[in-house]
Formats: structure tokens, sequence, C-alpha cells
């Protein structure tokens, strides 16, 4: 049974929750991406799952009238955040007020999504994850808990919401849906490959970042210990991330890349904003938000005591530089490349394959041989082995 076609698929789960007898289940292809599997000895044929599939019912869309620069008011989450502290200032309003958060986290090696109650918890969603995380049958706990009459917030990719909302099938006062600024997501099973062959599959690690307080390098932690850390320049995951090699198949022709949003709100880095414009002087991490919906609107209303934050045109949002609020992030000239000896080799000497794998390496002896010691010898060793 063929609930989408598997190149549109965002593998957003709506499928999965949506289906009464369990006969869906998500798993990996062979290029790694999670898709949609059907049991067709539990399927009663009731084509729930092919009726809210976003790819084949649209999700409601609604553009913001303007744009605003906002920065939290507490220094720490600045530091700890990716831009400006938007979404943990969400969350802890929603939290103070007796509701509970939806977002994702790294959680026992994985990334997937989770539900937090409190604030000492705000932590485990901070940062950005350049992957995609794991939704499982988290739509379900957000329609028990609105229903329950509690206060919620969901934090995700615009593809989660669109998932969550077809899913749901009806508007909730009480949910208010946050949407990342996405270039694209890698499948998960890439991020874990490639921490295996960095730190090998029997060492131990319980945290990933990539931006944040250590912003743009990859770095990997055991508890609080750093076992490995590594530039955005230098890196082959995070070069892979940021030139679209990795991206899902579907990202490259995303319907939500666009200024028309399916969320309450829209959170992302502000590139292009002219800080020199702004009334209050400042030079930290500022974040976009886009409040695309009354919901929204209200929801910052109560919020925005905790910002520093100005209104701006929206001309100033959609900018080149905010490519994916335009349109969808380009292919990697060497995709294909990529694709084809992924299957084969696994994913970090996939990448080596690539220009970005000859470009790092070139970078690599250059800095090495600057050096100018027998240290070049070691290194290039250690990276053909």
């Amino acid at each position: 049974m063929k609930i989408c076609d598997e190149n549109r698929c965002s593998g957003c789960c709506a499928c999965l929750n949506i289906c009464p007898t369990g006969a869906i289940s998500m798993i990996e292809n062979e290029y790694g991406s999670t898709v949609p599997k059907v049991d067709m000895k539990r399927c009663i044929a009731c084509n729930a799952c092919i009726g809210r599939c976003p790819n084949n019912k649209i999700t409601e869309k609604k553009r913001s009238d303007y744009a605003y620069a906002v920065w939290s008011k507490n220094d720490e989450d600045i530091a700890l955040s990716s831009s400006g502290g938007a979404a943990t200032v969400f969350s802890r309003y929603i939290l103070k007020n007796g509701g509970v958060v939806f977002g994702a986290a790294v959680i026992d090696n994985t990334v997937k999504h989770i539900r937090i109650d409190s604030e000492s918890e705000i932590g485990k969603l901070r940062g950005s994850k350049y992957v995609q995380s794991q939704i499982g049958e988290v739509y379900r706990f957000v329609k028990k808990e609105v229903i329950d009459g509690r206060f919620v917030l969901f934090i995700g990719t615009p593809c989660q919401i669109s998932g969550l909302k077809n899913y749901l099938g009806k508007y909730y006062a009480n949910l208010v849906t946050i949407d990342l600024i996405c270039h694209g997501t890698p499948p998960l099973k890439y991020l874990l490959e490639y921490i295996s062959s960095i730190i090998g599959k029997k060492s131990s690690w319980s945290r990933v970042t990539f931006r944040g307080e250590k912003d743009y390098y990859l770095t990997i932690l055991n508890d609080k210990q750093v076992i490995y850390q590594c530039k955005a320049d230098e890196d082959l995951y995070f070069q892979a991330f940021l030139t679209g090699l990795t991206y899902r198949e579907s990202c490259y022709q995303c319907q939500y890349a666009c200024p028309d949003r399916v969320s309450d709100i829209t959170i992302g880095d502000f590139w292009g904003l002219d800080k020199s414009k702004l009334k209050h002087l400042y030079t930290g991490k500022v974040s976009l938000v886009l409040l695309n919906s009354e919901n929204g609107r209200d929801f910052f209303e109560r919020c925005k005591e905790n910002f520093i934050w100005e209104r701006r045109d929206i001309s100033e949002a959609l900018n080149p530089k905010q490519g994916n609020l335009l349109h969808p992030s380009a292919k990697h000239g060497d995709r294909e490349k990529f694709m084809t000896c992924y299957s084969k080799i696994g994913f970090k000497r996939a990448v080596k394959q690539t220009r970005i794998g000859r470009q790092i390496r070139n970078e690599r002896i250059k800095k090495i041989l600057r050096k100018n010691n027998l240290e070049f010898i070691y290194h290039i060793i250690r990276y053909f082995k």
C-alpha cells in the first residue's frame, strides 16, 4: 500500500499516529531515511493514513504581516541558545503557567521529540540538532494533553507541524505551534554513524551540539566531558549539512520553504538584519520571530515582556540571506555520488568521496604543513586509516 511518493515523504509520522490498528511502522530505506511501512495483515483499508498525509491533504498556511527582531533579557538564554533564545523564552512561559512543551532532545544516544513539564528540563530542548528527530507516537500524547485542557507548546520543523495539525484534524486554542526555519533534515542514521566513526562504537556519549555556547562547532560530550570538538568548516558532517549534501530527498522540494507558514509562530536566526538600525544598541545573537496566526500573536503578547524586541518590515526577513523562507535548499553537486556511495560504504567514507571530503582534507594538510613538524605524517596516516 502506497501512502505517498517516497521521494516526497518527510517522515512526519502523521500516518503512523492516525492508524487505528497500529499497522504502520517507520523503517529506514537504503539511504537511511525513515519511511512508513504498512503491515497489510493489520490494515483495515480505512485510508486514514492517505487522507491525513500532508502530501495528500494540504495544511492551511498563513503569512506574517511583520517581522520581529527579539532576544531574551536573560543573558544565559542567549549564551546557550542558537540565536536570541526565543524558543527558551516561549517554553519557559508555558511551563510557568502549568503547561507542557514538546520539542527535540538528545536522549539515550538518539534525537527524538520529548515532553517536558518543568523549567529544569528546558536545557534538553536547547540548541540546533541538524538532524531529523524521531517523532514516534508523540502526536497522540499532544492530543491527550490538549483534550485534557493543558496549555501545550509544540516546537518542530514545518513538516512536523504539518503532520501534527493533519493528525489532530481540528483547531485547539490551548495548543501553540512553533516551526523552525529549516535548511533540511539529514536522516538520524547519518549522525549516529558519524559519531560512531569518530569515537568508536563502544564509546559512550550523551549529548551533541552544533550551536549555542560553542557556536558552529560539532561537539560530542559524555556528561560534561568533551570527547570531540571540531569547527564547522573542518568537520565532515557539519559541512555536508551546510552545503546541502545530506538532506532527505523531500527537503529539496519542500512545500514549507516559503513565506506562507503552517505554524502559529516561526523562529530562527535573523540573517540579514541591519543591527545598526535597531533602536537598542546590540551586537549579540538575534532571533527572527514571525507571527503567522491570531493564536501566535496572542501568545507573543503574553511573552514579550521577557524579550527585548523590535518590529521590522517583513521585507527585512524575506531577504536572500534568509533563503529557506523563500525556497527549498539546493542540492549539492555531488549529491547523487554521495547517495550511490552511501549504500555501499557508509556515511563518513561516502562524504570523503565528494568535493567536501577533498576540500577538508586539503585544508587539514595545509594547516598541518604550516606547523612544519612530523605531525603531518601522523595526521595523514590517521585520516586515511
